[in-house]
């Protein structure tokens, strides 16, 4: 960040750095801390490496990246900001027998943005279910596949059960997180994005009918 208060961050206080500057470029600019880490082994502290000059003397509001990385996702990755959700089986479901939900999922998500600044964002998306009948299911959830019974092999799947006939819904919400990383400078924590589906779906109960099989 641009400071001249005496104090680098993580430094002494003989180690000021003049917030304006010449770019290389001989454009006016601004000097930001730069910072570096090992990444084998990890964990290890940020250390102050240094500081460049970055060309223009505005700061940029951290609410205006974040402003700009929502319509850059919700532009050109409609299946992030409008999720698709699917149910099996398809019709609705059965009183006593599970009812499955997914969704595609893309997996982290990188892409490079150029304003108001450049830099790259990183997110990563989770999922959760709320079902009508109050229960809750996480992850993005799979389609049915006939080798693999539900009932089986409950954890394979998102599902719910309804003990009663009616009309059931469920809610997904898919948050994304992730940072944006500027050159120069380490990477900022981005406001998390949230979107959200619903379905509705009639649940039904199954009846025994007797047949004349002669008549």
């Amino acid at each position: 960040m641009p400071t001249c208060d005496g104090n680098a961050p993580g430094g002494s206080g003989d180690a000021c750095l003049a917030a304006l500057c010449t770019a290389p470029g001989g454009e006016p600019g601004v000097n930001f801390w730069l910072f570096s880490r090992s990444i084998a082994p990890p964990g290890e502290d940020w250390e102050l490496t240094g500081s460049q000059c970055i060309p223009g003397e505005q700061r940029v509001d951290l609410a205006d990246v974040e402003a700009e990385i929502r319509r850059i996702i919700e532009d050109k990755f409609r299946q992030i900001a409008e999720p698709q959700l699917r149910l099996a089986p398809e019709s609705g479901g059965l009183v006593n027998l599970p009812v499955l939900a997914w969704t595609d999922d893309p997996g982290d998500v990188t892409l490079n943005i150029e304003q108001p600044l450049p830099g790259r964002i990183r997110a990563t998306p989770t999922y959760t279910w709320a079902w009508s009948n109050g229960a809750a299911s996480s992850g993005p959830g799979r389609p049915y596949t006939p080798a693999l019974s539900p009932s089986a092999t409950p954890d394979h799947y998102v599902h719910s059960v309804f003990a009663t006939r009616g009309e059931g819904t469920v809610v997904l919400t898919v948050t994304w997180t992730g940072d944006v990383t500027v050159p120069g400078l380490p990477a900022v924590d981005i406001a998390p994005l949230v979107y959200s589906s619903t379905a509705s779906f009639p649940v039904r109960e199954a009846r025994a009918q007797l047949v004349d099989a002669y008549g």
